[in-house]
């Protein structure tokens, strides 16, 4: 069970962050580097526990979760080993540079068809030779795939197809495999057990996180506050896709019992709704603390030379002077710079025009300066 609920879903807080346009603060950054580091310790949990079934160190089991390589620790840990060196040494040497070949010839189509063959290739090798799950090799062949494919051309072809169809495939799969009816009140008990160990567990993680970045930081501004933390905990408290797939796999291969197997998709659910509300909650108390002590200037919109050029030369003015801030797209269309040294943002808004958030002496002090920059370069145009 403690396997199951290592992952953290990525998917899920990102779509909520996107919805509230909150990508840019820096407990949205960590939540999304911790939630997938979080998902490659999970596969590679995932893969000693088969290492450890295998070897009967967990105790003698007529389940056969994978077919390794023998009965032998040593060598269950040698193809293991074995695997993971020929899919990084692979992924490195190989579809990295196959990739960027493909680009510079002017064969970008082709590259959601390699994603789909390395999948594939690495999905079969991590079983068959390393005896590890599928997902594994899945995973991995997916990561060295972005190293290369930058503008996300693998995704943009083969998510839709993803989403209107595996997907829904996969999670009704799940549901016609479970029976509530199967759970009594003790497993219910149970069910309420993890659901509160699963989501003070992420909570105090983070707090230890953060707690000890704040130990080291002499500056305010990459310090944590307490709502920092909260809304960092919250955003990993989603177990979502790996958590799903890795209980599959184990129920699959007998590793655990129907009503475990249920117990966990129940949990796994209510942490995925459990998620977005306890966000909702801190975004609140956030917008009043913002509404409370940020200063905000919005110095408008600029026709003659357009809103976005004078964003432009505001950030290029704050980079020659040696600030290089943080830039977020927004899905509404707004551009979120963030200058955390200066605790300060920059928002472009095509409507609204450019508006400033955070510490009043410091976004007066980037106006003035911007200011002076551009009456000295027309200044040196009339010259």
């Amino acid at each position: 069970m403690g396997l199951i609920f290592a992952a953290t879903s990525v998917s899920i807080p990102v779509a909520m962050l996107f919805s509230y346009n909150k990508m840019h603060l820096k407990s949205s950054k960590a939540a999304l580097g911790a939630a997938v580091v979080d998902d490659i310790f999970a596969v590679i949990l995932l893969a000693i526990f088969s290492l450890a079934v295998q070897a009967g160190l967990l105790g003698n089991s007529s389940a056969a979760m994978l077919q390794g390589h023998g009965s032998s620790v040593w060598s269950s840990l040698f193809y293991i080993i074995f695997a993971f060196i020929v899919m990084i040494g692979v992924g490195n040497y190989c579809v990295v540079p196959f990739i960027e070949w493909l680009k510079q010839s002017h064969l970008s189509h082709l590259i959601a068809p390699a994603a789909n063959g390395v999948m594939l290739i690495y999905f079969a090798f991590a079983e068959i030779v390393g005896g590890l799950a599928g997902i594994t090799g899945a995973y991995f062949a997916g990561l060295f795939h972005r190293l290369a494919d930058h503008r996300h051309g693998a995704e943009k072809v083969i998510s839709p197809f993803v989403n209107a169809f595996l997907l829904p495939l996969f999670l009704g799969s799940i549901g016609l495999q479970l029976d509530v009816r199967l759970l009594n009140g003790y497993d219910w008990l149970l069910v309420l057990f993890l659901l509160v160990a699963a989501i003070i567990s992420k909570l105090l993680g983070c707090w230890f996180a953060t707690m000890i970045c704040n130990w080291f930081s002499d500056k305010d501004s990459y310090r944590w506050t307490a709502l920092d933390t909260y809304l960092f905990g919250s955003s990993m408290v989603a177990r979502g896709e790996v958590g799903l797939v890795v209980t599959t796999i184990l129920f699959g291969s007998g590793i655990i019992s129907p009503s475990h197997y249920v117990i966990a998709i129940v949990v796994i659910v209510l942490t995925t709704v459990a998620t977005p509300i306890m966000l909702a909650q801190g975004f609140e108390r956030l917008a009043l603390t913002v509404k409370d002590q940020v200063f905000m200037l919005n110095i408008g919109l600029f026709s003659c030379i357009g809103t976005t050029q004078m964003f432009h030369i505001i950030m290029g003015n704050l980079e020659k002077n040696g600030i290089h801030p943080t830039v977020v797209q927004i899905s509404d269309g707004s551009t979120v710079a963030n200058l955390e040294e200066a605790n300060v943002k920059i928002i472009l808004n095509v409507d609204d025009g450019i508006l400033f958030e955070g510490n009043r002496e410091k976004i007066e002090s980037i106006v003035r300066t911007v200011k002076e920059s551009i009456i000295d370069d027309v200044a040196g145009l009339r010259g």
